[in-house]
């Protein structure tokens, strides 16, 4: 397994496909990391942001570090 750390300096600001009322943020590139099969992000979503479903070529992993999320699958 391979490891990348992101400095507070290096991270990216993107736009993320599907997701409203956020502001997403690029911890590394995902090719950097298991061939691109798993990405990591900061993302802070404002009240009652939130994302659509849809299929991903990579695994996601979801931390809330403050407040709740709702999953609907």
């Amino acid at each position: 397994m391979s490891y990348k750390v992101t400095r507070k300096n290096e991270a990216v600001t993107y736009q993320a496909g599907a997701h409203f009322d956020v502001r997403t943020t690029r911890l590394h590139n995902p090719a950097d990391v298991e061939g691109g099969r798993i990405t990591m992000g900061l993302s802070h979503f404002l009240p009652g942001g939130g994302a659509e479903i849809k299929p991903a070529n990579f695994e996601m992993v979801y931390y809330i570090a403050e407040g709740e999320m709702t999953v609907t699958m």
